[in-house]
């Protein structure tokens, strides 16, 4: 017969799995809607739905390591890790994680959309077209003259952005 401490780990293991699959659907559920109402490409909801569940699994694992009798201890070496990690995200302007998460940002609280008409403010840099495509890394422009800019998203949330009528 089972021990009854395993069968306690094994219950909330099955519990965690559950509630961490709820919780994909229910965000998925929230991100459609959000992205419907503010007349979003699929593909941008796609993108964001793609990294929140990335997020629910790595919350699963960490559940499932404190359950399954992670050494504490060690714990505290993985949170200044995660942490160092976020830091850097943050503060390295070229991060592939800085633009994951502008990526996020732009799909929350950026009103651009796909062929939409915008001009980044740059100085000597600045671009003037339409956006084509918002991807996890970049926003692709096409100029008038026809040519395709890819701005990094990080970058993108940083520079003043123009909602332009006629180029």
């Amino acid at each position: 017969m089972i021990e009854s401490k395993l069968l306690v780990q094994i219950v909330i293991s099955l519990a965690a799995f559950l509630g961490i699959i709820l919780g994909i659907r229910l965000t998925r559920g929230m991100i459609r809607r959000f992205g419907e109402k503010h007349h979003f490409q699929e593909r941008r909801s796609f993108y964001v739905n793609k990294i929140i569940a990335i997020l629910f699994v790595i919350l699963f694992l960490l559940l499932l390591s404190i359950i399954w009798g992670f050494d504490v201890e060690g714990l505290s070496i993985y949170f200044a890790s995660f942490f160092g990690l976020v830091g850097i995200a943050f503060f390295a302007s070229w991060s592939l994680l800085s633009n994951i998460t502008a990526s996020l940002i732009i799909f929350f609280y950026y009103r651009v959309r796909i062929a939409d008409r915008i001009r980044i403010l740059d100085g000597e840099n600045s671009v003037t077209g339409e956006v084509k495509n918002i991807t996890m890394f970049t926003v692709i422009i096409e100029t008038e003259d026809g040519k395709m800019v890819t701005y990094p998203n990080n970058l993108f949330i940083q520079k003043p952005v123009q909602m332009v009528k006629n180029i």
